[in-house]
């Protein structure tokens, strides 16, 4: 696959401020310009360490967060999104800081879906709701004590 043509470059600006190195490993990883869905892609890293993946994974405040269907590296606050940090109608309170700030703020959190896990089982585990695997199939096995509470 070839570097993208000059008529992508001028309709994707984002593109532009890549190196020729960071464009090589786009196109190793077989990425088009543009696509249509969103996948990240982070190019801080060599070609070997580089990866990809649908959607957003754990960002890192010196990271370069590529995504595919805007062509173009993520900016702060996308970064923050990506983590799973949405501020409703407040975030654009958030455009008074600098997109470095916002990295870092998101590069130095995590996924809040994992968060949220580790919260409830947290919450759940100590109240006696356990899963039993053995007796019951997937909704069934949330039990509390010995009534059944999902199925």
């Amino acid at each position: 696959m070839a570097h993208p043509p000059k008529d992508v470059y001028e309709h994707y600006p984002g593109l532009q401020s890549l190196t020729p190195r960071q464009i090589d490993c786009l196109i190793s990883h077989g990425v088009k310009f543009p696509e249509d869905t969103c996948r990240s892609v982070d190019i801080s890293q060599t070609m070997a360490r580089q990866h990809v993946k649908e959607g957003s994974g754990c960002i890192k405040p010196t990271m370069l967060t590529y995504l595919t269907n805007k062509c173009r590296v993520a900016n702060g606050l996308e970064a923050i999104q990506m983590q799973s940090m949405h501020f409703g109608n407040n975030h654009f309170k958030l455009r008074k800081y600098s997109s470095s700030v916002l990295k870092d703020l998101g590069g130095n959190g995590f996924e809040a879906s994992v968060y949220t896990i580790y919260t409830i089982f947290g919450l759940v585990l100590p109240l006696g709701i356990f899963w039993d695997h053995a007796s019951y199939g997937l909704w069934e096995g949330l039990v509390w004590g010995k009534k059944i509470v999902g199925g």
